[in-house]
């Protein structure tokens, strides 16, 4: 059987506390920004994602994934 995990929700977080925290998990984790704190995360809080294989990326100074769109 497929283990599933939940991500976590890292936003607001330090972003050394977070990664630590993610890689804690068992993510495989990237910081993108050079920020302090945790502004966005893909994929979001909450979703399950398969246990050892599972990435997630973490986003500071309001920087937003690629595919996304940044509202006016």
């Amino acid at each position: 059987a497929t283990l599933r995990m939940n991500v976590g929700n890292y936003v607001g977080l330090n972003a050394i506390e977070a990664r630590d925290k993610a890689k804690a998990n068992g993510l495989t984790v990237e910081v993108i920004g050079d920020g302090d704190k945790i502004t966005n995360q893909v994929p979001s809080g909450g979703t399950y994602v398969t246990k050892g294989s599972a990435r997630v990326i973490l986003y500071t100074n309001n920087e937003i994934p690629k595919n996304s769109v940044k509202a006016i």
